[in-house]
């Protein structure tokens, strides 16, 4: 009997020590739900933080989008008088010549009315002129955010660095920037593809490849180079838009901005 008692009590001991074990056990994995439980409302509070930011930064685009209709609408009319005042200035300028055949008073009085609209003229190209670049400056400087945005769920976003756009997903990029950027400065997307191959892999042709960080620095590259070269006095001249209406679509072919034009 007192050998089973004592075989009890060290079985005892080893129920208790193995309870104390336990206990430990429990205590720990408590700890570690509670830690888990915290990361999951700190990760929680993120995503709403940053779903609150994406709503903020689709009104602020969405704003800019409403400037630059604005603009085009005031642009459409400073168009429409600047052709007109050009038809009355040269009918003016052939009544002007007449009468100074004629060599009358009348036609020195001509001489000054001519003068007169021609200055208003004048001023008025001047006016639509930098309506006209203010556009094309709105373009250039809000096409990244657009596109950040458009693009923001894609694989390649995940890392813009590193991970390559692809050629299926390069179609549809290309496609976006076409019709939101491109299109509106009279630029070729089948020039500007070409533009980036030989900027970024030094090839003639389509880089299906390329991450979207040099994607948006050859954009912003190409970008600039066409600005200078409509409005930064390396190509148009302020006659060259006047005889298009300030309407890049009217310009001939040979004026219009491409890579060949780059030095």
């Amino acid at each position: 009997l007192d050998e089973s008692n004592a075989v009890f009590e060290e079985l005892t001991e080893d129920i208790e020590e193995l309870n104390t074990d336990l206990k430990v056990q429990v205590t720990g994995l408590a700890s570690n739900v509670t830690n888990l439980s915290e990361s999951n409302q700190a990760l929680s509070d993120s995503i709403a933080q940053m779903n609150g930011q994406v709503d903020e930064l689709t009104e602020v685009v969405g704003n800019l989008e409403n400037e630059v209709a604005n603009f085009n609408v005031q642009v459409g009319t400073l168009r429409s008088e600047v052709s007109d005042f050009k038809t009355l200035n040269d009918e003016l300028m052939l009544t002007s010549q007449f009468l100074n055949d004629i060599n009358t008073e009348i036609g020195e009085s001509a001489d000054e009315i001519a003068k007169v609209m021609s200055d208003t003229l004048i001023a008025n190209q001047q006016v639509l002129m930098k309506n006209t670049e203010h556009i094309y400056l709105q373009r250039v400087d809000n096409w990244e955010c657009k596109y950040n945005d458009a693009f923001r769920n894609t694989h390649f976003m995940r890392d813009e660095n590193k991970i390559p756009i692809g050629s299926k997903w390069y179609a549809k990029v290309s496609d976006y920037t076409k019709e939101r950027v491109l299109d509106d400065l009279c630029l070729k997307s089948d020039d500007f593809d070409l533009f980036l191959g030989e900027l970024i892999f030094n090839v003639s042709e389509v880089p299906v490849k390329i991450v979207s960080s040099d994607y948006k620095r050859g954009m912003d590259v190409y970008l600039q180079r066409a600005f200078m070269h409509y409005f930064g006095g390396d190509g148009l001249t302020s006659q060259d838009w006047y005889d298009a209406e300030f309407d890049c679509e009217l310009l001939p072919e040979e004026l219009k901005f491409d890579r060949t034009r780059i030095s």
